[in-house]
């Protein structure tokens, strides 16, 4: 497959666009179909999604894109990923566990929510199939494996909550369309970038240690950002009725959307980054 900054740039702003979007998009779609107390749960959905997708991301993507000098392998990224993947759903499922026994969400409430969160778990495995591309030269690639997940999703979610006036329901089968849409994007592209055979490289155990440790405060400074910046949303939560959370969120959404948007500005230069990094004199930089 033949590389290509121009439609790097092109998808990768999409994808950008796509992930500014989705939760403005949605939660018009819940206000104008089943009333504001529901958009007010999935604005809390999203802030908790949004926090816990730090924990499962972990801070790996932007070391392993710009990990030049391949101190790890492909195969241990994903080991890592996998492991943090299951912390953050075990701490999404604990969270919502003693939210509902202690009588603050109501087990549909927690239903929605826990969904949301299994999206954003799909989001956390693909994300380090994309940093492989990405490192590898292949931005636009896992840019249009996000899109067209995100992109099905809305369409799911939308036709689901037009058609079965259900929260519930409608993101339960965006999560099954998420699922499907990456197994078979993934599979399909990964023939086309490296053929049949799936990646050989070797992980070994004292790696993984070394890895979470450097990545850690990349990690820490991804959770504190979105949990700082949906702290208000969490204070308010069971505080207020869902529909003012509902409107706060909408109040709140430009600057959620300015700051999800640029995340995705300075992919395009991370790798060329690094190279030059590690070809020039460090200390002259």
């Amino acid at each position: 497959m033949k590389k290509d900054r121009k439609k790097d740039f092109i998808w990768n702003t999409a994808a950008g666009l796509i992930n500014a979007a989705e939760a403005v998009i949605m939660s018009m779609i819940v206000t104008r179909t089943t009333g504001l107390e529901d958009a007010g749960i999935l604005t809390i959905a999203f802030a908790t999604g949004n926090v816990l997708r730090t924990i499962g991301n972990f801070g790996v993507r932007n070391y392993q894109v710009t990990d030049v000098e391949n101190r790890f392998s492909f195969r241990e990224y994903c080991i890592l990923r996998t492991l943090t993947v299951a912390v953050m759903i075990l701490l999404g499922g604990g969270l919502l566990f003693f939210k509902v026994r202690a009588g603050d969400y109501s087990l549909l409430k927690a239903a929605d929510v826990f969904l949301l969160i299994l999206i954003y778990a799909v989001e956390a495995v693909e994300d380090v199939v994309w940093g492989k591309y990405q490192h590898d030269g292949y931005l636009q690639v896992g840019a249009k494996l996000f899109f067209f997940r995100w992109a099905g999703i809305m369409a799911v979610f939308a036709a689901g909550m037009v058609l079965l006036q259900s929260m519930e329901k409608a993101l339960f089968a965006s999560f099954l369309v998420s699922i499907g849409i990456f197994v078979l994007m993934t599979f399909f592209s990964w023939r086309m970038i490296y053929g049949k055979g799936i990646s050989r490289s070797s992980a070994r155990k004292e790696n993984l240690p070394i890895l979470a440790w450097e990545v850690f405060p990349l990690a820490l400074i991804n959770f504190l950002t979105f949990y700082l910046s949906n702290a208000p949303k969490y204070a308010l939560d069971g505080k207020v009725e869902e529909s003012v959370q509902a409107c706060f969120g909408f109040v709140m959404m430009p600057v959620f959307v300015i700051n999800l948007f640029s995340t995705f500005l300075y992919q395009l230069t991370l790798v060329d980054l690094s190279v030059y990094w590690r070809e020039h004199d460090r200390k002259k930089i």
